[in-house]
Formats: C-alpha cells, structure tokens, sequence
C-alpha cells in the first residue's frame, strides 16, 4: 500500500540508531547499505526557517533504490552477529499482490513473501480516520488475508503508523484489530509508531521495539536450529580477522 509510512519506518529506524538508541538487545555493528540508509535517512530533517519534518518521497517502480534492500548488521547480548535485511518496495507491487498474488507485477511482492523470515504490516491511521477509511481499512483487510494464508510460523506485526493522527474513528480500527486476530495468525504482535516526539517518546521506542520482537520471534521459532558458529584457530585468518569467537 502506497504512502502507509514503511520509507519513513525505516528511516526513523536508523536515524534512531545513528543516534544511540539501541534495539532492545541489539547493539549496531555495521552496515553493507549506508549510502541507502543515509539517503532515506536525510529526508528526516527540519526545513530551513520552518518547524517542519520533511519525509522520505514515496517508494515508486521507477525509484533508483529498486529493490530497495537495506541490510544491518547487529550483535547480540551474547555478541554473535547478525545480518539483518530490511526491503523498501514499492507500495504499488502490493497492491496488485494482494488481490492476486500471479498477477503481473506482483513478482516482486511474491519474491518477498517467499523468501522473507518476517513482515511488517503497516496500517495508516491518517488513512484510517479520513474519507477513503473503508477502503484503506478494506485493502489492510486484503493484504492480512494473503499474508496469513501461507504465513507458517513466520512472524507478522501491525504497525499504527501515524499514530499521531487523533484516532476519530475508533471502531475502524477496532474492526481492523478484530478482524486480523480472528485470522489467528501464529506469531503476533501489534505495535504504534511516528515520526513525531510525543512526551514519553513511546512512538519513536516502539519503532525499536517493533524490530527487536520481530528479530527474537524469529530466532526463537520453534525447533528451527541457529547457525553454527565457527571457532577461530591460528590456522585461519580470515576468521580471526572477524574476531569470531568460538
């Protein structure tokens, strides 16, 4: 779905990072994609003579940043490392997806859904409150669906984005929030973020959090073994130079 807030999630994302604040129980090591991080990332800034937020433009077919794979590289409490890859695409390859999922232009979407550990559903709540809400609450709807019909145990998060926008229609979200939880999706979790400060910043903590759950649900799935870790021994420089513990 166009404009629902994903660009701006990730920005706020690494801004957040960039600054200091941890994911819970992740400490940033690195990243393959700075030049993609930092070019999303500028857009979360203040206009010169204006208390105004600029924010990332929408993620088009023809954007430069196609696929739009942002990678992060983060380490545990117990320091093992972790690759993590985050896709920025373009809102229009799902809604083609949602309503067929062979359909033409739906590749990408479709590529994404098979090869991805997690998702993240974002659900807009400027959207929600507006004139077009029963469509916008409509297309959620439709995307919940073809989410959670090959789903397995891999973890989905609803993400209120804009949760800044006064919630005037409550029942449409509630409707929503009902309707997704009858799906009884396995691993499920709902979180609230902005771009804007509120006075306890929780908006811009459970952008964090959103990602910390969605990265512990994965790696505690059920039965599903971690990645051996190699040991390091004189005989292999390319792993001490890692600095690979055993």
């Amino acid at each position: 779905m166009e404009n629902a807030g994903k660009t701006t999630f990730l920005a706020l994302l690494y801004s957040l990072l960039r600054r200091g604040q941890p994911i819970p129980g992740y400490q940033f090591a690195g990243s393959y994609t700075l030049a993609g991080w930092e070019l999303i990332a500028g857009f979360l800034t203040f206009e010169d003579g204006f208390n105004q937020v600029s924010f990332p433009p929408h993620t088009s077919r023809n954007a430069g940043r196609i696929p739009g794979l942002l990678h992060l590289a983060l380490k545990d409490e117990a320091g093992h490392l972790l690759d993590v890859v985050f896709t920025d695409a373009p809102g229009e390859w799902f809604n083609e997806w949602r309503s067929n999922e062979q359909a033409t232009g739906a590749e990408g979407a479709e590529w994404i859904y098979k090869h991805g550990d997690g998702f993240l559903l974002f659900a807009d709540c400027e959207e929600l409150a507006g004139p077009n809400r029963g469509t916008a609450r409509t297309n959620i709807q439709m995307m919940a669906d073809r989410l959670v019909a090959k789903l397995g145990k891999r973890p989905l998060s609803l993400v209120w984005a804009k949760s800044d926008i006064e919630n005037t229609r409550p029942t449409v979200r509630e409707k929503l929030h009902s309707y997704i939880q009858a799906k009884n999706p396995l691993r499920y979790q709902e979180f609230a973020v902005s771009v804007k400060q509120d006075e306890e910043a929780k908006w811009h903590r459970q952008v964090l959090e959103t990602v910390a759950w969605l990265l512990d649900t994965i790696r505690t799935e059920p039965g599903k073994r971690q990645p051996a870790i190699p040991s390091a021994t004189t005989d292999d420089l390319f792993l001490l130079r890692r600095s690979v513990s055993a």
